[in-house]
């Protein structure tokens, strides 16, 4: 039994000598605890060596397999910083290089690599890549200024169709009506032109694709289909939009509402908008009111009536009208909306913004009547699509709904943004041209 402990023992002191030894051995050639291995550390010292000679395309294949030992983070910027002095050389690697900095931040969300990635993205047409990663550093908690700086700069970033129009009308369905060389067409919500410039004159167009328009032969009303579904005697000098089997129709300074072959079935006022769910506002020079499809008046009178962009007078349950001096929020049933009142205002979009005036500056206020941006603009537009229009002077910019600038003021006049990112804005006196978010 004795014996059998000693021999125990003896074996024990042996087994621990021996890791003492390897130990040691494994601290001699650094392959052990926490310090670089060998090769590690070999790996280290070859691509730094690369790096003094300008060998960085070798420089980063030793990187990468030190980051695989080890993925030490500052051998990932190293290893960044290699593919930066490579990139310089030959920017044909710039794919290559945005793949490293997606491993380099799926496994160290630093700030250089997110920035660089950014940059690289931007510069390359691959906006939608960098915002993805900077969504995720949002989801993961990783927001700081130089993130969310970021973040804004890719989300809002834009850029100019290079065709420009000499006039613009915007249109139902986000469409454009577009002027070039003093004739009209029509550009697609995508920025695709549907009908060329063709026409001396086009209309509004409604849901279905209906437009009027006019040639030097002949006015008339033309479907999706290119079928013409009425002719008109006369040419328009300004239409609404065709909606429950009428259409105002200006002519000779006055509006009257036309069937679909172009017959005049009433009216002669100095402003008509569209009809929706029976009833249509107008002005009879001396009023505004709501009519019914008999050209009755259906409604109290106001001093104005805020047209929405489709010539409908109620959007979201809310109609926006004047009365003694004020314009007001009024529903369905024409009462008053909360205790809101101002001195003008803009129209009721989707997003439920609407701009309003007072004192001379514009803000912001809500479908409840409560003020969300106090007034300190100089001339505003309603938000659409989480944007809106602003000027303090001369020049319009663009917000978001924390009030933030996201888009610099450097145009002249601008429209609303669609919901694939498009807005038409004014670059110059006489020419209109697309702004297009690269994010949409």
């Amino acid at each position: 039994m004795k014996a059998s402990k000693s021999i125990i023992t003896i074996v024990l002191i042996v087994l621990v000598g021996m890791g003492w030894a390897f130990g040691v051995l494994g601290i001699m050639d650094g392959s052990s605890g926490d310090e670089k291995s060998g090769s590690y550390r070999k790996a280290i010292k070859q691509a730094e060596d690369y790096m003094e000679r300008g060998l960085y395309q070798k420089a980063i294949v030793e990187y990468e397999f030190a980051v695989e030992e080890k993925n030490k983070v500052e051998d990932w910027s190293a290893m960044m910083a290699a593919y930066e002095s490579r990139y310089q050389e030959d920017e044909g690697i710039i794919d290559d290089y945005i793949t490293a900095l997606k491993k380099a931040i799926n496994e160290h969300k630093k700030d250089e690599f997110y920035q660089k990635l950014t940059e690289l993205c931007m510069e390359d047409d691959k906006y939608s890549v960098a915002y993805n990663y900077l969504e995720k550093a949002y989801e993961d908690d990783k927001k700081n200024e130089i993130i969310e700086a970021l973040y804004y700069e890719v989300k809002y970033s834009c850029k100019l169709d290079g065709k420009s129009y000499s006039d613009m009308k915007p249109l139902c369905n986000d469409h454009y009506a577009v002027a070039s060389q003093g004739q009209w067409g029509i550009l697609n919500i995508d920025n695709s032109q549907t009908v060329s410039c063709d026409y001396n004159f086009i209309g509004s167009m409604n849901e279905e694709d209906m437009y009027i328009f006019s040639t030097d032969t002949m006015s008339g009303i033309i479907d999706s289909e290119d079928v013409l579904q009425g002719k008109y005697k006369f040419v328009p000098e300004d239409t609404g939009i065709f909606a429950e089997d009428l259409v105002a129709i200006k002519i000779n300074e006055k509006w009257a509402y036309y069937d679909l072959l172009g017959d005049k079935q009433f009216g002669e006022y100095t402003a008509a908008g569209t009809f929706q769910d029976g009833k249509a506002a107008v002005c009879d020079g001396k009023e505004w009111m709501l009519i019914d499809k008999n050209g009755k008046k259906a409604s109290d009178s106001y001093e104005e009536i805020r047209l929405n962009t489709d010539g409908t007078y109620i959007k979201n349950s809310i109609m926006l009208a004047k009365k003694n001096g004020t314009w007001k929020m009024y529903d369905e049933k024409e009462k008053e909306v909360g205790k809101f009142s101002c001195d003008n205002l803009d129209v009721v979009t989707d997003d439920e913004l609407i701009a309003f005036e007072k004192n001379s500056l514009w803000g912001f206020v809500n479908l409840e009547g409560e003020v969300v941006i106090e007034p300190e603009y100089t001339e505003a537009k309603s938000f659409s699509e989480g944007l809106a229009g602003v000027s303090k002077g001369t020049l319009w910019g663009f917000i978001d709904e924390n009030n933030r600038l996201v888009i610099e003021n450097a145009y002249a006049e601008a429209d609303y943004f669609n919901k694939e990112g498009n807005c038409m804005v004014k670059t110059a006196p006489d020419t209109w041209q697309l702004l297009k978010l690269n994010i949409d």
